[in-house]
């Protein structure tokens, strides 16, 4: 068989490694949500660096923005450390996310003022423009 053999083969249905990993991770992450937050963020690190290791290209494109970003030549250490944290604060997210769909969104919804003033803008009908910010993982 020849290399090019070898290519097709794969992109006909043989997946990849990381196609698995990814399946695995998906599954321990849809398992953790019920656990505490303290369990979930302590989760996300370990997970980070186990991606981190095991799927080098994600690794590589991770570091290449990061680069660009902090400024060209970055030292090793600090770039490992920060494409490192670009994947436990994407786990974060995640957990996040999966745990906003299991729970009572009451819990997570905080107090409100001044609804009577967007309410009446609303009546105005002349639209009205919400600027928000994201707060959270």
């Amino acid at each position: 068989m020849s290399a090019g053999d070898a290519g097709s083969q794969r992109s006909r249905g043989a997946r990849p490694w990381h196609h698995y990993l990814r399946s695995a991770l998906f599954v321990v992450v849809l398992g953790t949500s019920f656990l505490p937050r303290w369990a979930r963020r302590g989760l996300a690190r370990i997970t980070a660096r186990f991606v981190y290791v095991l799927a080098p290209r994600l690794r590589r494109r991770i570091e290449k923005n990061l680069s660009r970003v902090m400024g060209g030549a970055v030292p090793p250490a600090r770039l490992r450390a920060s494409t490192i944290a670009v994947l436990v604060h994407y786990g974060d997210y995640v957990l996040d996310f999966l745990s906003l769909l299991r729970g009572d969104a009451g819990r997570w919804r905080g107090a409100t003022t001044g609804e009577e003033r967007l309410q009446r803008a609303g009546t105005a009908e002349r639209g009205v423009l919400l600027a928000t910010a994201h707060l959270g993982s």
